[in-house]
């Protein structure tokens, strides 16, 4: 007979939205962001809201949520990094604004992952996005986010 785990342990976790489909473009609105320490270590989600969309797996009004594992620092930070400049509208080329936003991020980053929703510097922010199928160093499927300042119009 099957011996079931200890219950009063047991969480029930966060809702389980669904990811960016491969060949999304579009915009997100950027809803909650924060860190939950899972099994296999930290991770950062940001929750969004689907604005505009090339893919059906992904209509507009859908909430969809984006995560990046922190237990790797040299993949987490480039792609915290480019996460946060493209929700705060920092475009790439711009050193000197790509200077300011590294030497701001871990500030930034607390406030999107321990202060009220109020005062978070990310949430009710656009940013575009485009969603590609690759394969991690172990080959497991995945599907990476690139983000991007998102100019109205």
């Amino acid at each position: 007979m099957y011996q079931f785990s200890n219950f009063q342990r047991a969480e029930i976790g966060p809702p389980r939205f669904p990811s960016l489909a491969d060949g999304y473009e579009g915009v997100l609105k950027v809803e909650k962001t924060y860190v939950n320490d899972t099994r296999f270590g930290a991770k950062f989600f940001c929750e969004m809201t689907v604005m505009s969309s090339n893919v059906a797996q992904n209509p507009v009004g859908q909430r969809v949520v984006w995560k990046q594992d922190l237990t790797k620092k040299d993949v987490a930070d480039n792609a915290m990094l480019q996460w946060a400049a493209g929700v705060l509208g920092v475009h790439r080329e711009d050193d000197a604004t790509v200077q300011q936003l590294k030497d701001a991020m871990q500030g930034l980053l607390h406030y999107a992952i321990n202060v009220s929703e109020e005062a978070n510097n990310f949430t009710q922010r656009y940013v575009a996005a485009k969603a590609r199928a690759t394969k991690t160093k172990q080959e497991r499927d995945f599907t990476a986010v690139d983000f991007y300042p998102y100019v109205p119009g």
